[in-house]
């Protein structure tokens, strides 16, 4: 199983996402207004529930890229 570790926006705690099981990824907006490096994601998994972490969209995304090369 493919896994990857991020953070939750909403208190910084540490989970673990099996790539496989993600939906599709939404971009989130900054974290704070003065820092718009700050950038978020939603994941939407396959069950409906999503969760926000503090990963920008565009490292998701290559993560989700790099499970999917693995699958060819």
């Amino acid at each position: 199983m493919f896994c990857m570790e991020y953070r939750t926006v909403n208190n910084d705690s540490a989970v673990l996402v099996p790539i496989s099981n993600i939906s599709h990824i939404i971009e989130g907006k900054p974290v704070s207004t003065n820092d718009p490096y700050s950038k978020t994601c939603w994941i939407q998994f396959e069950s409906g529930k999503s969760i926000h972490v503090t990963t920008p969209y565009e490292e998701v995304a290559k993560d989700m890229d790099s499970y999917y090369k693995t699958l060819v």
